[in-house]
């Protein structure tokens, strides 16, 4: 009897080991703030901008009073993603989905630039309203992945997810997912 409920826990330790690491960042409450990296004059150096969309929009237009948001949408969005997204899969509350059309519209407007988050943890990429977008990073290293791409699989989401309020994921090939749930902004 006792071998077997050893056996029966190292068998139970060895599938929470192997579970896919899809959903360890997003579950972890391990958060950074989002760096994007861009340039914020046409042709200028790039700089580095801590926080979320609406935080680095904020600090761009400081030092550019000049810049304007980037307007074009991903036509390409489709091509890494790994699924259509999970509707309410995700642990957490759900977003307005108001606030969550902003928060795309804020992502598109950060461009071509790179949103970043660190390895195994999340950054909180654009939030207001209580309602955020998420990139969460289940890789061993950080990743910097453009904005407008990131906004472009969260209108996805956000297009799948029908209900007013929602709350959803979804992956990337890169091992890295966006999240659309309630947050504290």
């Amino acid at each position: 009897m006792k071998v077997s409920a050893v056996i029966s826990s190292i068998a139970l330790f060895a599938l929470a080991s192997a579970a896919p690491s899809s959903q360890v960042a997003a579950n972890s409450g391990v958060y950074h703030p989002m760096t994007w990296t861009g340039a914020i004059t046409e042709g200028g150096p790039e700089v580095e901008l801590n926080g979320t969309a609406q935080e680095i929009t904020a600090q761009i237009l400081e030092l550019n009073p000049n810049w304007k948001p980037a307007t074009e949408k991903n036509s390409l969005v489709a091509r890494e993603w790994r699924d259509r997204g999970a509707c309410g899969l995700v642990a957490g509350n759900n977003a307005e989905r108001g606030a969550t059309e902003e928060n795309i519209n804020y992502l598109r407007g950060i461009g071509e630039a790179g949103c970043g988050a660190k390895a195994h943890s999340c950054s909180r990429i654009a939030c207001n309203w209580g309602s955020g977008i998420e990139l969460c990073n289940d890789n061993d290293h950080e990743v910097s992945i453009q904005c407008r791409y990131l906004a472009e699989g969260a209108a996805e989401l956000y297009n799948l997810c029908a209900q007013r309020n929602f709350k959803g994921q979804r992956f990337e090939t890169g091992n890295f997912n966006i999240v659309v749930r309630a947050s504290n902004c």
